[in-house]
């Protein structure tokens, strides 16, 4: 996707200044993106492209498509302040992973990525070169204190609902295509812009096609 539109979504979260990581800023950050990218559609059903969500329902929206290219977005806070516990770490892993699986499961796309834009006094701190490194270590310590204390912990997983213990090999199969199963080893496949007090990290998805 073009740097202009990665430009365009943090410069539509900008103005939220305190406001940012409630409910309303991954949707200024996707009408941003939106409006950057000439015939985007959102809020498209993924059934289209012959996609299903981890939950195995047909009813899950992608957040961006365009030409046959979809774009899930996330916002992230470096540090996290919610879900400090270990049952917690799957607050933004979990998300991820679960929005990479829609993207890699639909047939009928050409290619996606996830748009992740982070926030918080890390990202002041760090400068571009450091902060996908510092976002992917942060996710793999979430990702292994979930598998030894948390929800991915089979242990807990055998007390789930049914839907969740089919769901969470998937996530780990999704956490493991992301390199997030072990600390940060090369940077450079991913995309990230630095504007200010934020930050965009864009992560491309492999597309299935079974």
């Amino acid at each position: 996707m073009h740097a202009l539109a990665y430009r365009a979504a943090l410069q539509a979260v900008a103005p939220l200044k305190n406001k940012i990581g409630t409910a309303g800023t991954e949707k200024s950050a996707r009408d941003g993106m939106r409006a950057a990218i000439k015939g985007s559609l959102i809020e498209q059903q993924i059934s289209q492209w012959r996609g299903i969500g981890p939950d195995q329902t047909k009813t899950p929206r992608f957040d961006i498509v365009c030409n046959d290219h979809a774009i899930e977005l996330k916002v992230t806070r470096l540090p996290r302040l919610k879900a400090q516990s270990p049952m917690g770490c799957l607050y933004d892993l979990g998300q991820i992973a679960n929005d990479y699986l829609k993207i890699q499961s639909a047939k009928d796309l050409e290619s996606g990525e996830l748009v992740i834009l982070v926030y918080g006094p890390l990202v002041t701190d760090l400068g571009r070169g450091s902060i996908y490194r510092e976002f992917h270590n942060r996710m793999y310590v979430d990702y292994t204190t979930a598998c030894l204390f948390g929800e991915l912990h089979p242990d807990h997983v055998a007390q789930e609902e049914e839907w969740k213990r089919r769901m969470r090999p998937m996530q780990h199969r999704a956490i493991k295509r992301m390199g997030f199963h072990k600390p940060c080893e090369n940077a450079k496949k991913c995309t990230v812009i630095k504007d200010g007090d934020l930050a965009l990290i864009s992560i491309p998805v492999s597309i299935s096609r079974r």
